[in-house]
């Protein structure tokens, strides 16, 4: 036979025979309820958990000829509430309405990394902290025109960090925990509502206290091919001082983050739908016949201006889509 040589790429991980199963101790206390002749009923489930050797990626460095290695980090503590409420609003012999609320509550922080009691800067591993945390400089205002300042690096229009150390220069000793990716809570409300043969539902969802880089806040950034003029509607400029957003162009010379405390909540689903009387579709030989039109992803209300994708850390990548759908279902 001929010997062919064929080029390849080499992956960027290195592999890690010392690798153990993570072990995880948990206990938790639920309590199911009916009141009301169950009228209003649910579940409260509070729950804690021990983790350790937990199997993460870890970055190393690249003189190695790789830049990561799956690796058993420490131990977190991980505990939180979910708590489930059903009601049967009104229960009539044409009109029902019922509801569905869930509320879910969780804390988590790293225990220990390798025993030394020290963070591990590189992968944003802090002792303490949540196990996903936003590490950088922290943005606390913009500079304005003849602002007095001892750092070399203010413009007007560019973002003010806090200078940590208190020495006028901003550099890497000056970058703190931000805050985490993980929201404090989150909630959820369905309700279910029909008349005769008519039916529709709704469900809505909200997201609070979570951390996310608000990207399309970087005037100068280039995002999906287009500048981001448009989305900075209160950008700075000599006339508008107070404004929130740096001024177009700005450089960013370190590379930090535009990181907000995030609240937000979304109207996923609605849909509305006919059931046609059982004895009208026996008529055309089936059993039954549904009809309905639902929108998923109809509109989100938020603390902060409106941005393309508020489930992603970064919050410019592609929006989630509005969608439309028509359905009938036949029962035969």
């Amino acid at each position: 036979g001929t010997a062919v040589n064929t080029a390849y790429l080499a992956g960027d991980g290195i592999g890690n025979p010392n690798l153990r199963w993570e072990t995880t101790y948990s206990a938790n206390l639920g309590i199911d309820f009916q009141l009301f002749k169950n009228r209003l009923g649910g579940t409260i489930d509070a729950y804690i958990s021990n983790t350790e050797d937990l199997l993460m990626v870890r970055t190393v460095p690249i003189m190695n000829g790789y830049s990561r290695v799956y690796d058993n980090i420490g131990a977190t503590k991980n505990k939180g509430i979910e708590v489930t409420l059903n009601s049967v609003n009104i229960s009539g012999k044409d009109f029902k309405w019922s509801s569905t609320a869930v509320f879910s509550l969780n804390r988590d922080k790293i225990v220990e990394l390798r025993g030394d009691g020290l963070d591990d800067i590189n992968n944003n591993w802090f002792i303490g902290k949540p196990l996903r945390v936003f590490y950088d400089y922290n943005m606390i205002g913009i500079w304005q025109n003849g602002e007095p300042t001892n750092y070399s690096g203010a413009v007007p229009g560019g973002a003010k960090l806090e200078d940590l150390d208190g020495n006028g220069v901003i550099d890497a000793k000056d970058r703190k925990v931000i805050g985490s990716k993980n929201p404090r809570y989150t909630a959820s409300f369905a309700n279910r509502l029909s008349y005769k043969n008519f039916y529709a539902s709704a469900l809505v969802t909200g997201v609070f206290g979570v951390w996310r880089d608000d990207h399309m806040a970087n005037m100068g950034a280039w995002t999906f091919g287009i500048t981001n003029y448009v989305h900075g509607a209160n950008y700075w400029t000599p006339e508008n001082p107070s404004a929130t957003i740096v001024s177009p162009g700005y450089l960013n010379p370190v590379g930090h983050g535009y990181y907000k405390k995030v609240n937000y909540v979304q109207v996923k689903n609605i849909t509305f739908g006919y059931r046609v009387p059982q004895n009208i579709a026996k008529k055309v030989g089936v059993s039954g016949i549904d009809v309905n039109a639902s929108v998923n992803n109809l509109h989100t209300f938020s603390n902060i201006r409106q941005v393309l994708n508020y489930d992603n850390t970064w919050m410019a990548s592609f929006p989630t889509a509005r969608s439309y759908m028509f359905g009938l279902n036949v029962n035969f």
